[in-house]
């Protein structure tokens, strides 16, 4: 299913109710572009055996909103730039994302310019190779729940480049080591 609604950039609502995602292994750039498409319920997507989300949700300039409830990424591996370029976007809780054998989150967030609070604190990074630009250019981002994580055995780089407004990160168990290619404002 990967880029199944790529480029729809006219679609303005869609309905997943009865799509069955049971079987599915990618659905990397699914709705790369869907510039009109303003919210997606994701409620009912199951996605097991899925192991491929990068650019899921890239250059979806209008996403004010993303409901998840049974959505499964407990295989995944690739997550880099799953919201990328999403500017419209405020507020995300991804705490309950089952990460653990997640390796790439490069720019995951990258310039999600209006993106002002997000929660990862229970984002699993043990497996984790690249997270360099994971925040980059999120211009209006105050505040980001973040979990433990062991930054000296990941590429960092420019991870909040751009991020001015940045004013506190809530780290689980306040054990992390910071080093200073994260922040290369």
């Amino acid at each position: 299913m990967s880029c199944i609604f790529c480029q729809c950039s006219s679609l303005k609502k869609i309905d997943l109710s009865n799509f069955t995602f049971d079987n599915v292994c990618d659905i990397s750039f699914m709705f790369y572009g869907c510039s009109s498409l303003e919210e997606i319920n994701t409620l009912k997507f199951k996605s097991k055996k899925t192991i491929y989300m990068n650019s899921m949700f890239s250059q979806y300039i209008s996403l004010k909103k993303v409901m998840f409830s049974e959505f499964n990424t407990q295989n995944v591996i690739d997550m880099s730039y799953m919201f990328s370029n999403c500017s419209s976007l405020n507020e995300l809780n991804l705490s309950f994302f089952n990460t653990e054998k997640v390796d790439n989150m490069r720019c995951m967030f990258g310039e999600c310019c209006s993106l002002k609070k997000i929660d990862i604190s229970n984002f699993n990074t043990e497996k984790i190779n690249d997270i360099s630009y994971m925040f980059f250019k999120c211009f209006s981002l105050e505040k980001i729940y973040f979990p433990k994580i062991e930054i000296n055995k990941i590429i960092t780089k420019n991870m909040f480049s751009g991020c001015d407004n940045l004013k506190e990160i809530i780290i689980k168990n306040n054990e992390c080591n910071i080093s200073n290619d994260l922040w290369n404002l």
